[in-house]
C-alpha cells in the first residue's frame, strides 16, 4: 500500500505507541478504513466518524491512537516513506547504484500505483490537499528518508556532481519534476491521459536531465 506526494518523500510521522501495541488485524482495519474514507472524499470533507465506524473501534479509543483527522492522514502519508526507502534500496542495488536508472524504475512503479492501483482516488485527493493546503509544498525541503538514502548511496562517479549539496539539488530537481508532472496530470481531470503516456512524459524529462537538451 503506497502513496505519493512531496510530503511523502520528505517527512515522517508516527501514530501513538498505543496504536502500535494493537493487534495487527485491528491496526490494519483502522488503516484500511482511513484509506477508504480519504479516497471517498477530499481531506476537508472526510470524516473521523466514518473511519471509526468502518474500523469498528470506539470513538474514545481512536483518539488514543491519533490526535485528529490530520494526524491519521499524515500517518498514511508517512507509510510511503517506508516504501520509498525499501524500493530505493532494492532498485539502486539492482542497478549498481546508477541514480537515473534506479529512479526511472521507481517512478514507473509509482505511476502504476498512483494511476491504475486500487487506491488511485486516495492519491488524487492527496495531491488536491497538498496543493490547496500547502502552496509551498514544491519548495525545497530538508532531505530525509529515501532522499538521504539516495544521496548517500548513489554512484557519484556516473554524475557531474560532487558535494552533498550538489547531489541534494539534483535529487530535488528530479523529484520536483516528477511531482509537478503528477500534479499536472491530476489537474487535467477531463483528459489526463493514460499511465503509459505519463510514463513516457516522465522518461523524456529524465532523459533531458540526464543527457541535456542541447545538441552538439
Amino acid at each position: 500500500m503506497v502513496s505519493l506526494s512531496e510530503s511523502d518523500f520528505w517527512r515522517s510521522c508516527d501514530a501513538t505507541a498505543t496504536f502500535y501495541r494493537l493487534p495487527t488485524p485491528k491496526r490494519a482495519r483502522i488503516v484500511q478504513a482511513a484509506y477508504t474514507e480519504f479516497a471517498r472524499a477530499p481531506f476537508c470533507d472526510a470524516s473521523v466518524s466514518n473511519i471509526i465506524r468502518q474500523a469498528q473501534v470506539a470513538h474514545g479509543s481512536f483518539y488514543q491512537y491519533f490526535q485528529d483527522k490530520a494526524d491519521i492522514f499524515d500517518y498514511l502519508l508517512s507509510l510511503q516513506q517506508n516504501h520509498n526507502i525499501a524500493w530505493m534500496r532494492e532498485v539502486l542495488a539492482q542497478e549498481d547504484n546508477d541514480f537515473f536508472a534506479a529512479i526511472a524504475i521507481v517512478f514507473d512503479r509509482l505511476i502504476d500505483t498512483l494511476v491504475t492501483g486500487p487506491y488511485a482516488p486516495f492519491y488524487a485527493n492527496v495531491f488536491d490537499y497538498l496543493h490547496e493546503q500547502s502552496p509551498d509544498f514544491l519548495k525545497q525541503q530538508p532531505q530525509t528518508g529515501a532522499a538521504v538514502y539516495l544521496r548517500d548511496h548513489l554512484d557519484r562517479s556516473r554524475l557531474k556532481v560532487n558535494s552533498d549539496e550538489e547531489v541534494e539539488l539534483l535529487i530535488w530537481q528530479v523529484v520536483g519534476m516528477f511531482v509537478q508532472t503528477m500534479a499536472a496530470y491530476y489537474q487535467n481531470s477531463e483528459n489526463p491521459g493514460s499511465a503509459t503516456e505519463l510514463k513516457q512524459k516522465v522518461a523524456r524529462q529524465l532523459q533531458w536531465l540526464a543527457s541535456g537538451c542541447v545538441q552538439g
